[in-house]
C-alpha cells in the first residue's frame, strides 16, 4: 500500500547526484489490489485478564485488541473501533480529545476508559480539572480514577486539589469510602517528602494508619514509611530516620532493601563507616540479602576518603555473591583518584575494560579528575582526547575540571598560556552545544582576575546574564579578587555589599581579600574604620589572618594611635591561632 501511495499519489521528484528520477522509477507498483477480508476471518485474541464477574461496569478491566502486524491498512476499516485503543495529544483541546473518546467508545463508555485521557493531559491541571468534572456530571467516577487523579495532581504540586479530592470525593463517599487504599495516601506522602517536610508526611501516614475504611495490613505500610525515611534525609536528619525504622519494627511492618540502602546512602554521604557498618549488620539481621546497590554504598564510604584497599576488599565480597556492574568499578577508580594515584587509575581502568566494562563518562571524568589534582594536565589533555575517540562525549563537568586545572597554581607568563588554553576549551564545550556551569566560569573570572584583566571579567559577566546563570558564593570571590587584584577597591566593596543584599553570607576568603585590598594603599591612606569592621568579622567567624596582614594591620592600627585595639587584636588572633593549631577534627568538634 506504501508503495503504490507514493507511486500514483505522490510522484515527488528527488534529486539524486548522478541523475533525476521520480519514486515510480524504483518503487513496483501493486499488480494486484489486496483482497479486502471478511470481519469474521480475523480471530480476536483470548484475553490475559477476563472480565470480572461483578456487574459493575466501573470494576471492568477492559483488554486492548492487539493488531496483528501482517494486516493492511484497509483491514482496519472492518474493526470494531470500540475496541480499538485510543491515543490522545496533550496538543489538542482536551474538550475535543472527551468528544472523541465519547464518540468512540459509545454505550460501553466507562470510568477505566478515561485513564489515557488522564495520562494524556497530565501535565496540564486545567484539563484534569475538566476531565473529572465532565466524568462526575456523566456518573463515570471511580476509586480507580480518583486515584490516578490524585497522582497527577500531587506530582504536579498541586497537594490542595490532591487533598480535596481524597477528602470530599472519597473518605465523605458512602460508597467509596471503604474502597480507599494505601498507595493513595502514598501519594500525598510524597509530595510532603519532596518538600522536606517530614511532619507534614508523618501525619497524612498517621491518618493512613487510623483510617477505619483502609485494610491495615503491615506490608502495605512498607512504602509509606520509606516516604518518611526519604523526607528525613532530604533534610538530613539522619537520626529520625533511624526513629523511624525503629518505629517500623515495634508495629510489625515489615523493612525491605530499599529502607536500609536509603540509610546506608546516607551514612556513606557523610564518610560515617561506623554508621554504614552498623545498619548493614541491622539488613542482615533482618534476613534481607545485600544488594548490589547495598555493597555500593559501603564502597563509596571507603573510597572518598581514599581507602582503595577496604574498597578492593567489598569489591571482593561483592563479586563472591553476584556481578559487579559499572557503578561498582566507577567507586573503586574514584577511590585511586582520591589518593592522586595516577598509576592506580589507568591500572584499574584497563581491569575495567578487560572484565567487559568499557569505561564510560563517569570513568574519564574520573581519570581525568587524578590528572587534574594531581598536576598533571598533559595526560588530562590527552586523556580527553582518548575519550572523543572512543566515542564518549565530554560534558561540563570535564571541561570544567579541564579549566579549573589551568588556572589553578599557575603565576606570571605561564598564567597567560594557561588562560589561552582555558579559553579554548570553553570554547570547545560552547561549539559543541554544552552550556557552562557557574564553576566553569567562576574557574575563568578567577583567572583573569590574577591578570588583572577586569574588560574580560564584565565580558564573561554579561555572558553569564545571557545563560541565565545567577552568581554564586564562588563567583562573588572571584569577582572581588579580581577587582582587589586590579586595585579597584571601591568596585570590590560595592560587591561585597551586592552579595549580602542577596543572601550570601561572606566566608573567610571574602573577607581576606577584601581585607588585603584595604591594606594594600599606603598606610596615610588605610580606611580605618572599614579595615576594622572587617577585622571584627574575621575573628567573630574564628577565620585565620595571615602573618602579612597582621603586619600590615598593626602599622595602620599603630600609625593612628591605635595600641590598645592592636593588643587586644593580637591576643585574639594568638587565641584563633592555637585553638586551629589544637584541632584534629576540625569537622567535627
Amino acid at each position: 500500500l506504501a508503495r503504490a501511495f507514493l507511486a500514483r499519489t505522490l510522484r515527488i521528484t528527488v534529486a539524486h547526484p548522478a541523475k533525476l528520477f521520480t519514486f515510480k522509477t524504483f518503487v513496483r507498483p501493486l499488480s494486484v489490489a489486496p483482497r479486502r477480508r471478511h470481519p469474521e476471518e480475523y480471530p480476536v485474541k483470548p484475553r490475559n485478564n477476563p472480565p470480572s464477574s461483578s456487574s459493575d461496569p466501573n470494576e471492568i478491566e477492559f483488554a486492548l485488541y492487539q493488531a496483528n502486524p501482517t494486516t493492511t491498512i484497509d483491514d482496519y476499516t472492518h474493526r470494531d473501533t470500540t475496541r480499538r485503543p485510543l491515543k490522545f495529544s496533550p496538543l489538542d483541546p482536551v474538550d475535543k480529545s472527551v468528544a472523541k473518546l465519547v464518540h468512540t467508545k459509545g454505550e460501553d463508555l466507562c470510568s477505566y476508559d478515561f485513564v489515557s485521557l488522564i495520562h494524556a493531559y497530565e501535565r496540564s491541571p486545567s484539563c484534569l480539572n475538566y476531565i473529572m468534572e465532565y466524568m462526575e456530571l456523566h456518573n463515570l467516577v471511580s476509586v480507580k480514577v480518583y486515584g490516578q487523579l490524585i497522582n497527577k495532581f500531587s506530582q504536579l504540586d498541586r497537594i490542595t486539589d490532591a487533598i480535596t479530592i481524597l477528602e470530599e470525593k472519597l473518605v465523605s463517599h458512602p460508597d467509596f469510602r471503604t474502597a480507599i487504599d494505601i498507595p493513595m495516601y502514598g501519594c500525598i506522602m510524597s509530595y510532603f517528602a519532596r518538600q522536606g517536610d517530614v511532619h507534614g508526611a508523618a501525619h497524612w501516614l498517621q491518618r493512613a494508619w487510623t483510617d477505619p475504611g483502609v485494610n491495615r495490613v503491615p506490608a502495605d505500610f512498607t512504602v509509606p514509611y520509606n516516604i518518611i525515611i526519604s523526607a528525613c534525609l532530604k533534610i538530613d536528619d539522619l537520626d529520625y530516620a533511624h526513629d523511624v525504622v525503629a518505629d517500623m519494627r515495634k508495629r510489625g511492618i515489615p523493612t525491605n532493601a530499599f529502607t536500609y540502602n536509603m540509610i546506608i546512602n546516607a551514612h556513606a554521604r557523610r564518610k560515617d563507616a561506623v554508621g554504614t557498618l552498623r545498619v548493614y549488620e541491622e539488613l542482615l539481621d533482618a534476613g534481607i540479602a545485600p544488594s548490589v546497590v547495598t555493597i555500593n554504598s559501603i564502597m563509596h564510604t571507603f573510597a572518598t576518603s581514599g581507602d582503595v584497599k577496604e574498597s578492593l576488599k567489598w569489591f571482593r565480597k561483592l563479586t563472591t555473591h553476584t556481578k559487579p556492574d559499572m557503578h561498582t568499578y566507577n567507586i573503586i577508580l574514584n577511590a585511586y583518584a582520591e589518593r592522586h594515584d595516577k598509576e592506580g587509575v589507568l591500572a584499574w581502568m584497563k581491569h575495567m575494560n578487560e572484565s567487559g566494562f568499557p569505561p564510560d563518562l563517569t570513568a574519564f571524568n574520573t581519570v581525568i579528575k587524578a590528572m587534574c589534582m594531581s598536576g598533571d594536565q598533559s595526560n588530562a589533555e590527552h586523556v580527553l582526547s582518548l575519550m572523543k575517540h572512543t566515542g564518549v562525549m565530554p560534558d561540563h563537568r570535564t571541561y570544567g575540571m579541564l579549566i579549573a586545572s589551568c588556572v589553578k597554581n599557575v603565576v606570571g607568563q605561564d598564567l597567560v598560556i594557561a588562560m589561552d588554553k582555558a579559553m579554548g576549551f570553553a570554547d570547545d564545550m560552547m561549539n559543541a552545544g554544552i552550556k557552562p556551569t557557574a564553576h566553569i566560569f567562576s574557574s575563568l573570572l578567577q583567572g583573569f582576575g590574577k591578570m588583572k584583566q577586569i574588560g574580560r571579567v564584565q565580558i564573561l559577566l554579561d555572558m553569564m546574564k545571557d545563560y541565565n546563570i545567577e552568581p554564586n558564593m564562588h563567583i562573588y570571590n572571584s569577582i572581588i579578587l579580581a577587582f582587589i587584584s586590579a586595585k579597584n577597591t571601591d568596585m570590590a566593596e560595592k560587591l561585597y555589599l551586592e552579595m549580602q543584599s542577596k543572601g550570601f553570607q561572606p566566608d573567610e576568603f571574602t573577607h581576606a581579600a577584601l581585607l588585603s585590598g584595604l591594606l594594600r594603599v599606603p598606610t596615610q591612606k588605610v580606611n580605618v574604620k572599614k579595615v576594622k569592621v572587617i577585622v571584627d568579622k574575621m575573628l567573630y567567624s574564628g577565620a585565620q589572618i595571615s602573618d602579612w596582614m597582621q603586619e600590615q594591620l598593626g602599622k595602620v592600627l599603630q600609625a593612628n594611635n591605635m595600641h590598645q585595639d592592636w593588643a587586644n587584636y593580637q591576643h585574639l588572633i594568638g587565641a584563633i591561632h592555637s585553638r586551629r593549631s589544637g584541632r584534629s577534627e576540625p569537622s567535627k568538634k
